[in-house]
């Protein structure tokens, strides 16, 4: 069984984060998107079918509002380069992610085979009814393939309670790469964004930069184990 020898404090979380402001749009010239947003986008900004299964908290209404207002500022800067708009009741923090891939029938036992034990951690963690407390840090590109606005924890307690949510999924699925709690604002659409249009998201950067914080309390009771169809269509498994 995999096992994490610390969990990330917050001071390290903090220094981690930080740095996506300053590294994830080039300074000079143009960028390609990920090949790998072919799989979930086509070419005219389609979602395409993409399934899997995750654990995401749910948001309160007043911040999916907030998150719909950098979404728009995003696509009136630079529309052609994004997909077609994520449906606000979509947004969510992912706690962690679990199977996913193009449809097919192997996928599809691979998740049925993980989905009772993944139920039954959404249930345990509920059941402690303790509250993680974040807010906004920085707009960023996640690894060329989508717009996101990234949370940090507002207290080391709230740190270690989410480390170690995740970490409990860590031992069902292991991913490679570390938690960075964020809410998905927009996916691109495969493209070349050229050097006026990078120069454009970063404005909208600077711009999310001199609001205020986006502060949201969660409660573990708002985890939900889900599963999703495409990037726009999730939906909560039956528990």
């Amino acid at each position: 069984m995999w096992n994490e020898k610390k969990l990330e404090t917050l001071q390290e979380l903090q220094a981690r984060v930080g740095t996506y402001n300053r590294t994830s749009l080039p300074v000079h010239g143009g960028m390609d998107t990920n090949s790998n947003l072919w799989k979930k986008v086509d070419e005219f900004g389609n979602m395409k079918t993409f399934i899997g299964n995750t654990t995401v908290f749910l948001l309160p209404e007043e911040v999916k509002a907030k998150i719909h207002t950098i979404q728009n500022k995003l696509y009136e800067a630079c529309p052609d380069v994004f997909a077609e708009p994520l449906v606000a009741n979509t947004f969510h923090i992912t706690l962690h992610d679990l199977l996913n891939g193009e449809e097919s029938e192997d996928l599809r036992w691979k998740m049925g085979e993980i989905e009772g034990r993944a139920k039954e951690l959404v249930r345990q963690i509920g059941d402690r009814n303790e509250e993680i407390r974040l807010k906004s840090s920085v707009l960023f590109s996640m690894v060329s393939t989508s717009m996101v606005l990234g949370f940090e924890p507002v207290d080391e307690e709230s740190c270690q309670r989410i480390m170690e949510y995740h970490r409990l999924f860590q031992e069902l699925v292991y991913l490679n790469y570390s938690l960075t709690p964020h809410i998905t604002v927009a996916y691109y659409r495969p493209c070349r964004i050229h050097t006026e249009q990078v120069k454009k998201l970063q404005e909208v950067i600077d711009w999310v930069n001199t609001q205020e914080p986006i502060e949201v309390t969660l409660s573990s009771k708002m985890l939900e184990y889900q599963i999703f169809f495409n990037m726009n269509h999730y939906i909560n498994s039956a528990k």
